[in-house]
């Protein structure tokens, strides 16, 4: 099998993307080592777990390295890879990454970067999600599975570059602003009269969301996935309001862990910190901010085993 190479698998990807293309799109001069390649699009996004678009993936494909690759006869060997091993059972890789890999930093990659890399493409992508679900663990080492019961995410269940969309939307209506705005003894009248607010021009004429309501809201629809556990709020920093909020709006959110670390005081309990974000029904960001969370871990015993036991006995179907 023809050893794949950085330069094989770059020019094989750049073949197969350059070929429905007009002539003058792809030039390289005489004896160049140099592929000039112009895409069909501008590049704005260059992660290719967050979007499906070609011009992304066919970037990702020129860039970035993977643990196989294809050379120019679309033949599959490793790339990142020294090697690998399969047990007899057929179902158990044991993957050896090469001597040398290091990122744009010069930090080097290890063995938990990849598998943090897989678990976030698994956790968004569907082809992803449909081997995931096949797999029984994608992990370095021995870990402990999450209970069959949902009760939250421990510390150890969150790994640097998991994302999660949340799987909740709330539909915001007049009653929801008024109230909060009310208990909250805020007396900006643009949340709740809507006479007054035909007068505002930044919003139109219309009664805007209290934005304290859609950061508590957007708080809220992140817990189940992150900090369903915490045991202590250790703050929030930049927090942003890039969008307005309307009465009728629907709020989404979705977060990615940034960092985890054990605690140094408590060495039951890590430090999780993470960004948040809102989006309205439209897609249009409308809140972010950085927030950082101590939860326990499973061993801890902590939000675990608390449900009562019926005095008339389990609950059967009879």
């Amino acid at each position: 099998m023809p050893k794949a190479t950085r330069r094989t698998v770059l020019a094989g990807a750049a073949a197969a993307i350059a070929a429905p293309l007009a002539r003058p799109n792809v030039a390289a001069a005489q004896g160049s080592r140099t592929l000039k390649f112009i895409p069909h699009a501008d590049l704005t996004v260059v992660d290719p777990s967050w979007t499906t678009a070609y011009i992304t993936r066919n970037h990702a494909m020129m860039a970035y390295d993977t643990l196989f690759g294809t050379d120019a006869g679309n033949a599959v060997s490793p790339q990142m890879l020294a090697g690998h091993v399969i047990e007899d059972d057929g179902l158990t890789w044991k993957m050896t990454l090469r001597d040398g890999l290091m990122f744009h930093d010069g930090t080097p990659v290890l063995a938990r970067d990849c598998v943090a890399s897989i678990r976030r493409w698994s956790n968004r992508d569907n082809y992803g999600k449909s081997i995931a679900a096949m797999t029984d663990d994608n992990q370095p080492g021995a870990t402990t599975p999450a209970p069959k019961e949902w009760r939250g995410r421990f510390f150890e269940d969150i790994e640097v570059g998991d994302v999660y969309q949340h799987p909740f939307g709330r539909t915001i209506s007049e009653a929801d602003s008024t109230w909060f705005t009310q208990l909250t003894c805020n007396t900006n009248q643009n949340h709740f009269n809507a006479h007054l607010a035909e007068s505002n021009p930044i919003t139109g004429g219309r009664i805007i969301v209290n934005s304290g309501l859609t950061v508590a809201l957007v708080l809220g629809l992140s817990v189940i996935d992150m900090s369903q556990n915490a045991v202590a709020n250790l703050g929030w920093t930049d927090i942003k309001l890039t969008h307005p909020v309307y009465i009728g709006d629907t709020i989404y959110a979705e977060s990615i862990c940034l960092d985890v670390r054990e605690s140094s005081s408590r060495p039951e309990m890590g430090i999780i910190r993470m960004k948040t974000r809102g989006l309205n029904q439209h897609g249009d960001e409308i809140v972010s901010w950085f927030r950082s969370v101590m939860v326990p871990k499973r061993s801890s015993g902590i939000g675990q085993n608390y449900f009562p036991q019926a005095k008339n006995g389990p609950l059967t179907a009879e």
